[in-house]
């Protein structure tokens, strides 16, 4: 499974212990990353890099089927 993600308004991160992901992003640049999960699931994933009042909030799931 191949990622693509951005960030369009500053910089954030983007991770996920489990599957092994840990991106920072930056504004108009998309970051790619490759995965081979063990399992299926619902991962949670966050942003760790502090982006603003919001960034408590910043919560992204990735489905595995």
């Amino acid at each position: 499974m191949t990622l693509h993600v951005s960030a369009l308004d500053r910089d954030h991160g983007f991770y996920q212990k489990d599957l092994k992901i840990d991106l920072d992003l930056t504004p108009d640049h998309e970051s790619v990353v490759t995965i081979t999960p063990q399992t299926a699931g619902r991962f949670v994933a966050i942003c760790d890099n502090f982006c603003g009042s919001g960034h408590g909030n910043m919560k992204m799931v990735i489905n595995v089927e």
